[in-house]
C-alpha cells in the first residue's frame, strides 16, 4: 500500500470513529473537548490571581479578540465563566470559571476519563502502549511542523 493509499485509509477510519462517538440518538453534552479544553486553559491562565485578562486568553489561544469575546459569551450563557470589569479600566476585562463550570469540567473530565479507561482495556495493554507511543509522535511532528511554519513566517 502506498502513502497516499495509508493515509486515505487512516483519514477514513479516523472519521468513521468521530461518526461512531457522535452517533445519532447519542445524548449531547453540554460540554465538548473543545470547550474543556479552552476552559483548562483559562484555569491554567488564571493560576495566580483566579482570574484571567481576556488579552491574555487571546495570547494564549493565538486567536483574534472578537474570536475570545464570541467564545466567552457562550461560556456565559452557559453559566460557566463571569466577566469581571477593573475599577481601574473599563476596558480591561477578566474573566473567572463558576463554580458551575468547574464542576462540568469535572463531571466531564470524570466520563472522558472512564471512557478512555474502557478503550484502553479494551485494546489491552500492548496495543495501549503502542497507541500511545504513536500518538506522542505524532505530536513531536505537530510541534516541528509548527516550529517549521514560524521559522518559516519569520524569513518571509
Amino acid at each position: 500500500m502506498n502513502e497516499k493509499e495509508l493515509a486515505q485509509r487512516l483519514l477514513r477510519l479516523v472519521y468513521d470513529f468521530q461518526l461512531q462517538n457522535d452517533a445519532p440518538g447519542r445524548k449531547k453534552r453540554q460540554m465538548n473537548q473543545r470547550d474543556m479544553m479552552i476552559l483548562r486553559g483559562i484555569l491554567h491562565l488564571s493560576s495566580q490571581q483566579g482570574q484571567a485578562r481576556m488579552s491574555q486568553i487571546r495570547q494564549y489561544f493565538h486567536v483574534s479578540p472578537a474570536a475570545v469575546s464570541q467564545g466567552i459569551r457562550s461560556f456565559e450563557k452557559q453559566g460557566w465563566v463571569e466577566r469581571i470589569l477593573s475599577d481601574d479600566d473599563r476596558r480591561s476585562v477578566s474573566i473567572r470559571i463558576t463554580e458551575r463550570g468547574r464542576h462540568q469540567l469535572q463531571k466531564r473530565e470524570e466520563e472522558l476519563s472512564a471512557k478512555m479507561a474502557a478503550f484502553l482495556r479494551y485494546l489491552g495493554e500492548e496495543d495501549s502502549l503502542h497507541l500511545i507511543r504513536i500518538v506522542e509522535k505524532s505530536t513531536q511532528y505537530a510541534q516541528l511542523l509548527h516550529q517549521q511554519e514560524t521559522t518559516d513566517r519569520w524569513k518571509g
